[in-house]
């Protein structure tokens, strides 16, 4: 050393000279001086030395050999690791008369700590004391940190190891003090715990009983739990949960760690679940979801298989959670939007207490008083929601009066509605009276000119919509009699199980006109029974009716009848295919005259509500099931015991009441044939069978008539035959009208077809939409038939006026000029495109045209002919003539070259078409033109 400093220039000296000094004032730092420490708890961690053993292996003679490194800090962060840290204290005893000494590991959660005293000289353990978060507490519900007690005498020196194995990352400091102390620093810390755990149990108590007994809001219970679950989370952070539940340090430790990170996910789920998430974007809430599922699948693995990455990981994710939550209501509150403020201020108190913990333990973020800030937001979200708790009482009853008066008000408005359901059908059970005797006067004349004249179309029709009236008049009287309690049950004995079969069996032939299959299944062939004989039929033919109307052609009805003994019971059910019924109108087919909103198919809502009333006077049970796009199945369950009607029994035996269908079966009008020469082709796209047939027998000796059951037919139908008219309804199933006009009006194929459209809605919206829709003209229902044929009529004359305009004007192969729609137009363009190609061509044919403009023959023919009165042919030949005349004016071609040119082949054909298009044979033509 000499030697060096002897060559050193001066500069460098001082620098060896200082260098030596700080590394002499080191090796002292590390010992602790026991007569320099105050009384009371005296902070010695900047005196700690650390070692790492990443083996986890080695034992206190090994590690006594190693260099340890100084803290040099007022405290310590151990990270998120599989290694083992050892801690080495030197103590120095120079004046102390004190030799009973207390060491405090500042943090209550380490999964082991092992105290030692050990000599290197003998190499011998003196002293060796162990702590986990299984050790007996003093207390119930107050943390306890590991503390060690040793001795230290006058003039004697010491070294203290640490063994520290835990996967967790840790922050605290090592606290010594006389064990004279201690017991004062206990009570001290004893009281911090009391008051914070005090506050805890007073606020789980209170919004326990609250929520319980007290406030019926869905709002405060979430709250609730979410508050149970953060005083858990604290109390895994104090090692207070965990021991309530096991023994076992490994399970202790896993429980106490997954309450703690469970807080944020449980606040996370509160925002979303009480924000108005409808308001932003959906990737915000997803992204709070993935959040809140990582979070909890992470602390999930972590139960079974507990490492120390899984555990960082899992508290990323817990921070993560607060940063989510925490910017998610500071979005809404700079948005101005409800954020349920006296619940969520609490929280985000709590959510910032959380993140400063975690994020010390994660980053080393550290600062004066980092903890005494979390400590703090801690205790105020406490006190905040407290004083809270006032105005969610305020609120709430101020919601509890607004319900009340919300139901006064729905009481109210029910006994409105329920006079106002009286008046109605005491209005249609009086008018029904009145119709008795007209009806039954023009039903019998009907009747008598059917059989006098049974190939009359018109007089059947007339019958079968009579009798349809008949039965409806019966059963608002029958509806009127169950209301007054005056229908009361006939009770019979006889074979219900015949009966029943012919009741269904009587709808076979219309099942079989319709192309429906019908079938029943019975559990018993013959069976005696006790039942209402005039009110089963009307069950029967209710649903049956029902269910014929709703299934379509090669659909299936299916009856199955189970009897059942000791006591009797009839089960039915009846089961159709179909589209099904909406989920929204299913709780409602059994009110009086409920059809549903934008309901298509026609009907009173009668019949299913007396089937309900029928079944409730036979003391039974009726529902319904239905699949959408599958089925509907109407379940009926009857008593048909003797024992169960007892004295209602009368002494008559059964005759059976064959059933009389309440849809009739359809008139069958045969379609005229479409290709008769003269008469234009209308399309009638109608649902109900007989106004459909009704329009067909009014317009078949003009019209060649297409007939379609609902729109997808119609579309089919128009698109394949190009009709000239359409008489379309408004309200079809499957297609309504507008869908069918929209579509018929946007297709190049039938844009130009004029639409008349029928429909029971007078509004003047309805008329707007349909006239925007380009419908031509709107007729409402019920119509006259004269006013029916009237408009018919004008739209033809338009038609043909319209037609007159287009002919001038395409002859003279102007489409440019021509002020048509733009479907027209695109027609047009591309008719006229096409035959500049390819007029000279002799073989050109109708086909040829037709595909180029990707239509059918047909189709390209309906259209032409619907635009210009002009067949293809005809259209094609103007056209040759044209630009024949065109080229003779030139005078530089021959009249055979101008005929080869434009496509004729004979000659002396061309001459005469020519002739008479023009009045003058070619060579005349060009003589003419000359002059």
């Amino acid at each position: 050393m000499r030697t060096v400093f002897s060559y050193a220039s001066a500069p460098l000296r001082v620098l060896f000279l200082l260098l030596f000094l700080l590394i002499q004032h080191a090796s002292q730092a590390q010992i602790i001086n026991i007569g320099a420490l105050v009384e009371g708890a005296n902070n010695i961690s900047a005196q700690m030395q650390i070692f790492e053993d990443s083996t986890a292996s080695m034992d206190i003679q090994e590690v006594s050999q190693q260099k340890f490194r100084l803290n040099s800090k007022s405290d310590f962060n151990f990270p998120f690791t599989n290694s083992v840290f050892w801690i080495k204290l030197d103590f120095s005893n120079k004046n102390q008369e004190t030799d009973q000494w207390n060491l405090i590991w500042n943090n209550p959660v380490v999964e082991e700590l092992i105290f030692y005293e050990y000599s290197p000289e003998d190499g011998q353990v003196s002293n060796q004391q162990v702590s986990n978060l299984a050790d007996p507490k003093v207390f119930f519900f107050v943390s306890q940190e590991p503390t060690f007690s040793f001795e230290l005498p006058k003039g004697v020196d010491k070294t203290i190891y640490l063994r520290l194995e835990s996967k967790r990352g840790h922050y605290g400091e090592i606290v010594l003090m006389r064990s004279s102390d201690y017991h004062s620093y206990l009570i001290s810390d004893l009281g911090i715990d009391a008051f914070t755990n005090g506050l805890l149990i007073f606020r789980l108590l209170l919004i326990g009983i609250i929520s319980f007994f007290v406030v019926q809001d869905r709002f405060f219970r979430a709250y609730s739990i979410v508050m149970f679950i953060r005083t858990l989370g604290f109390w895994g952070l104090a090692n207070v949960i965990g021991p309530v539940f096991s023994n076992d340090p490994l399970i202790i430790q896993k429980i106490d760690h997954f309450f703690y990170t469970l807080s944020p996910f449980c606040v996370l789920l509160f925002a979303l679940g009480t924000l108005q998430m409808g308001k932003v974007s959906i990737w915000i809430k997803r992204l709070g979801l993935t959040i809140a599922g990582l979070s909890l699948s992470t602390n999930m693995i972590l139960i079974a298989d507990y490492q120390w990455y899984w555990l960082k990981l899992g508290m990323w994710f817990s921070v993560l959670s607060g940063v989510y939550t925490l910017s998610l209501y500071g979005y809404f509150i700079l948005r101005k939007w409800p954020i349920q403020k006296y619940y969520s201020i609490p929280l985000m108190l709590v959510m910032v207490s959380n993140m400063l913990i975690m994020l010390r333990v994660l980053t080393e973020l550290n600062f004066n008083g980092i903890f005494l800030l979390a400590f703090l937001l801690f205790v105020a979200e406490i006190i905040v929601f407290i004083v809270c708790l006032g105005k969610v009482f305020k609120q709430i009853e101020s919601k509890k009066i607004n319900v009340h008066q919300r139901l006064i008000l729905e009481a109210e408005q029910n006994k409105r509605l329920k006079e106002l359901d009286e008046l109605k059908t005491s209005f249609f059970t009086n008018i029904s009276h009145e119709l008795r005797t007209p009806l039954t006067l023009m039903y019998g004349p009907a009747h008598e000119l059917s059989k006098k004249y049974p190939q009359e179309k018109f007089v059947t029709l007339l019958t079968n919509n009579l009798s349809k009236l008949k039965n409806l008049v019966n059963e608002l009287l029958d509806i009127h009699k169950l209301e007054a309690k005056k229908m009361k049950p006939e009770i019979i004995k006889g074979d219900i199980a015949a009966h029943l079969r012919l009741l269904v069996l009587s709808f076979s032939s219309l099942a079989e006109s319709k192309k429906i299959t019908l079938k029943i299944e019975e559990s018993e062939a013959e069976f005696e029974g006790f039942y209402d004989q005039r009110m089963l039929v009307k069950i029967i033919n209710n649903l049956m009716s029902n269910a014929l109307k709703f299934t379509p052609e090669d659909g299936h009805i299916l009856v199955k009848v189970g009897y059942l003994n000791n006591p009797n019971r009839l089960n039915l059910s009846i089961t159709n295919s179909g589209n099904g019924i909406d989920d929204e109108h299913l709780p409602h087919i059994f009110e009086r005259f409920y059809q549903g909103k934008n309901a298509s198919s026609e009907g009173t809502g009668i019949g299913l509500a007396l089937v309900k009333e029928l079944v409730n006077v036979l003391k039974g049970e009726v529902r319904v099931e239905s699949k959408q796009k599958q089925s509907t199945t109407f379940y009926i369950e009857l008593p048909i015991d003797r024992n169960h009607w007892g004295n209602q029994i009368s002494s008559e035996e059964a005759i059976i009441i064959p059933s009389i269908p309440e849809i009739q079966e359809e008139v069958k009008i045969e379609e005229e044939s479409v290709s008769e020469v003269g008469k234009e082709i209308l399309l009638i796209v109608e649902d109900n069978d007989d106004m459909r047939e009704y329009i067909q027998l009014l317009l078949a000796d003009d019209y060649d008539i297409l007939l379609a059951r609902d729109g997808v037919e119609g579309l089919a139908i128009a698109s394949k035959e190009v009709p000239d008219i359409i008489i379309c309804d408004a309200m079809m199933p499957n297609m309504d009208g507008l869908e069918f006009s929209k579509i018929i009006k946007s297709q190049l194929e039938t844009s130009h077809v004029p639409i008349l459209m029928l429909t029971a809605k007078t509004s003047v919206n309805s008329k707007i939409a349909s006239y925007e829709l380009g419908i031509d003209n709107y007729l409402t229902k019920p119509f006259d038939t004269r006013e029916l044929k009237s408009i018919i009529h004008a739209l033809g004359v338009n038609r043909k006026k319209l037609q007159q305009i287009y002919a001038r004007e395409l002859v003279d192969l102007k489409p440019n000029e021509i002020r048509v729609d733009s479907k027209e137009k695109q027609f047009l363009d591309s008719l006229k495109n096409y035959l500049e190609e390819n007029f000279s061509n002799s073989d050109l044919t109708v086909s040829d045209i037709a595909a180029s403009l990707k239509m059918s023959d047909t189709q390209m023919r309906r259209k032409l002919k619907g635009i210009s009165n002009y067949s293809p042919n005809e259209y094609l030949r103007k056209f040759r003539l044209q630009k024949a005349a065109s080229l003779l004016r030139s005078n530089s071609h021959s009249v055979g070259e101008v005929a080869y040119k434009v496509g004729f082949e004979n000659l002396s054909y061309f001459s005469k078409v020519f002739q008479k298009e023009y009045g003058i044979i070619p060579s005349e033509y060009t003589s003419k033109s000359i002059d």
